[in-house]
């Protein structure tokens, strides 16, 4: 999709049926201008050449369904490896996180230090030089989707070369709850970032634009609201910035009843205007009755003091 022309463009490649699993991910490493697809449960990374028009690899349809929905993922050139944090599947939300080295070909799950990592999918995550941010999801303090599942709303930031988490800060949300779609864009210079938000206990549900701050624990919404059917592992959504025209890019795919995956992009030019936000002003009997009371109090003493005036001038 070209953001500039708003046109699609299709590149056929020569390598045979690509086997496209559902629950697979895919990364476009700007480094060395590669597209890359990944299957965990297979623990394969399949790489694709522009030039050759073909996959590195393929992935076997033999497989039960994954085990890793919804998980976030970035790439780091510190140590030329892919992470991948957390994800759902089979009852139980993930807190793993899991490395693929691209020297090696190998795979392994990080020993992790530092603050706890709570399992969990539907989160967004943002990379930086030497890590990355993610920020909240949706899961449980035990991994178990039966035991007291919820929002979760801590910024988190995991590094690279200690291997380590660390908690920032939690969002006190007020008013309905939600999760987010894949990605953070991050505003290194402002120290803030932009994610998409959205109400996970909705079918006909919404995505919004926040815009946050690594500083403080708050955000704002901003923007305008962007049609989104959220059906669980049927549904993905993702965010992208354009720097070229400086633009956002949701991004949101729906499986539906016959199979078939719907895509829609919308785009919104930055920076993106605030978004007010009205809450419905809850009335206050007691702040009535109060009110009420110093009135009739008034009056009782207007009238006392009218009565005493009036027999004065009488006398």
């Amino acid at each position: 999709y070209y953001v500039k022309s708003e046109k699609l463009g299709r590149v056929n490649y020569l390598s045979g049926s690509q086997n496209l699993l559902r629950g697979n991910q895919s990364l476009f490493d700007d480094k060395y201008d590669r597209l890359l697809n990944f299957y965990i449960d297979q623990k394969i990374v399949s790489a694709f050449d522009t030039v050759q028009k073909k996959w590195s690899k393929n992935f076997s349809t033999n497989t039960p369904i994954t085990d890793f929905w919804q998980y976030n993922k970035f790439y780091s050139s510190v140590d030329s490896s892919l992470y991948f944090f957390g994800g759902y599947g089979h009852f139980f939300y993930k807190n793993q996180i899991q490395r693929f080295h691209f020297p090696t070909g190998t795979w392994e799950t990080i020993q992790l230090t530092g603050d706890r990592f709570i399992p969990r999918y539907l989160a967004a995550l943002g990379k930086t030089k030497d890590g990355a941010y993610i920020l909240g999801g949706y899961g449980s303090s035990t991994g178990q989707q039966m035991l007291n599942p919820k929002n979760l709303y801590d910024l988190l930031y995991f590094d690279v070369k200690t291997k380590s988490m660390k908690k920032i800060y939690e969002l006190n949300v007020e008013g309905e709850h939600f999760a987010f779609a894949n990605s953070l864009v991050i505003n290194k210079k402002a120290d803030t970032y932009y994610a998409l938000t959205f109400p996970k206990h909705k079918f006909k549900s919404h995505l919004q634009l926040i815009q946050g701050s690594f500083l403080k624990p708050e955000y704002k919404f901003v923007g305008s609201p962007i049609p989104y059917r959220f059906h669980d592992i049927n549904s993905f959504a993702d965010l992208f910035y354009c720097t070229v025209s400086k633009r956002f890019i949701a991004v949101t795919l729906f499986r539906d009843e016959n199979d078939r995956t719907n895509i829609q992009i919308y785009s919104l030019y930055g920076p993106p205007i605030d978004t007010v936000v009205k809450q419905p002003v809850k009335a206050n009997n007691d702040v009535y009755i109060i009110i009420s009371i110093i009135i009739l109090l008034a009056f009782i003493a207007a009238w006392f003091f009218y009565k005493r005036r009036k027999k004065r001038l009488a006398v």
